[in-house]
């Protein structure tokens, strides 16, 4: 299944998967200090803390929500796929005789060595950080012509491995890594919180897990304005236009102006010279008028 919710309980049982889950999910959650998570994500809170423009502080805030926001929701995966109790959809497989075990090693092998290197490269990470640093401000400058000023912060000696690291960004990794990871800890891995429970205790949670739910209405707002309004533009044009306008107006209301306009042509020929001639007199005294006046 591609359900976490048909998942659960999975850690005894896919050991070597677990693992190197966890250790793909420090990564991506910017564990601080021993993953290229953190590095990466500190180089790129420190470039746009520095840059100088205008937008920089709103989008150092979104950055700092959004890897808040990825923390909590990796530990989600991790709780819900490998804590907990087995979900029915496991004890049904394996009451059918399936055996939940780890991928072969043609799979297990390759992801093995990211995770590993996820962790051994964010071990060194620190002795690295100058060059991703000087990366994305060269980047940011090439491709934005955001400039990124030099700044020299002095750290304390009991803090010597951070020095040049700027430490607001550092600060902003910490706490989205803590408010993220604490939270999903709480409510899907220690469970010490039902998050049912505590989402419809509440009408401002409620909502906004109803926001999230529906993947921010964006599918809806979507369907709206991809399906729903051009079915109604068209039967409003089928109906105004097509129907009233060309239908009725050109085609229904030519015919008929055609016809009384032949009619009217029609009663002019009565056949009569005198008719004609009252006729051809009218017209040659009006144009002798025109003329006079």
């Amino acid at each position: 299944s591609r359900f976490m919710t048909d998942m659960g309980g999975l850690r005894k049982k896919m050991r070597k998967t677990y693992a190197f889950m966890w250790a793909a999910g420090l990564g991506l959650m910017g564990a601080p200090f021993i993953t290229t998570g953190f590095w990466s994500k500190d180089a790129i809170f420190a470039a746009v803390y520095e840059s100088g423009n205008e937008w920089a502080l709103p989008i150092f805030i979104i950055a700092v929500l959004t890897a808040a926001i990825t923390a909590f929701y990796t530990t989600r995966m991790m709780g819900l796929v490998f804590f907990g109790k087995e979900s029915k959809h496991i004890e049904k497989m394996e009451s059918e005789g399936h055996h939940i075990h780890d991928a072969p090693r043609s799979m297990w092998i390759p992801y093995g060595i990211l995770a590993v290197l996820t962790i051994g490269i964010g071990v060194i990470g620190f002795s690295a950080e100058g060059g991703i640093h000087e990366l994305f401000t060269e980047y940011l400058d090439e491709s934005f012509g955001i400039q990124t000023p030099h700044i020299d912060v002095e750290i304390s000696g009991s803090l010597g491995f951070l020095s040049g690291l700027n430490p607001i960004a550092v600060g902003a990794s910490l706490v989205a890594f803590a408010v993220g990871f604490g939270l999903g800890y709480i409510f899907y891995i220690g469970r010490w919180v039902d998050p049912v429970k505590f989402i419809n205790s509440n009408i401002f949670f409620y909502a906004l897990h109803k926001v999230i739910l529906n993947r921010w209405y964006l599918n809806a707002m979507i369907y709206w304005g991809f399906v729903i309004a051009p079915l109604w533009a068209a039967r409003a044009i089928w109906r105004y236009f097509e129907k009233t306008a060309i239908d009725t107006g050109m085609n229904t209301g030519l015919e008929r102006s055609v016809r009384f306009g032949a009619k009217v042509v029609q009663g002019t020929q009565t056949g009569v010279a005198q008719s004609y001639l009252f006729v051809f007199g009218a017209g040659l005294l009006f144009v002798v008028l025109i003329l006079l006046i």
